[in-house]
């Protein structure tokens, strides 16, 4: 699996979540002009389009769900964190492990990013909505079920995409 934005994983998710049958070709129809565009920069502000199409025509529950459906977290790295956490001794040590910009608090971890990991928006200077970054709370969500064997609640704090000095995904363990 690719990382970044994957027009077959927008378009898969916008058929299952959207039943406006005029919203879902207007973003199934825009979508598919996405590899037309041929800089990061490009790319970036059509994804963002999408995303603005989105805010303005789908509620919010549906576009955390659409976009967190898009998430691009592949057999590797969701392998990598199973192991990781089966060789550790307890929850603080995998998260030590796996990615040292996690912390803890209870049954709260917190992924902090300095820096957007996204390849296809991390080149732009244009703020998005939240929507965009609904992926990484799904990438985080598939992640922490899976190699903690709990169900999860992942929740957007704060995204660099929208102007923030740092991204911040809450993981409340329940």
């Amino acid at each position: 699996m690719s990382f970044g934005f994957s027009t077959k994983r927008f378009t898969d998710s916008v058929n299952t979540h959207i039943t406006d049958d005029a919203v879902k070709d207007e973003l199934i129809t825009l979508c598919g002009e996405y590899e037309s565009k041929k800089t990061p920069v490009q790319k970036a502000a059509h994804i963002k389009s999408l995303m603005d199409i989105l805010d303005k025509k789908v509620i919010a529950k549906t576009r955390k769900v659409l976009m967190a459906d898009c998430h691009c977290l592949g057999a590797t790295v969701l392998q990598k964190a199973v192991t990781m956490k089966k060789e550790s001794k307890n929850l603080d040590e995998f998260l030590e492990k796996f990615d040292h910009t996690m912390k803890r608090e209870g049954n709260v971890i917190h992924v902090m990013y300095s820096k957007c990991y996204c390849p296809s928006v991390n080149k732009t200077k244009k703020k998005f909505s939240d929507t965009y970054c609904q992926c990484s709370c799904g990438f985080n969500k598939k992640l922490f079920e899976t190699a903690l064997n709990k169900k999860v609640e992942v929740t957007l704090r704060n995204s660099i995409l929208q102007g923030a000095d740092q991204c911040d995904i809450e993981i409340r363990i329940l």
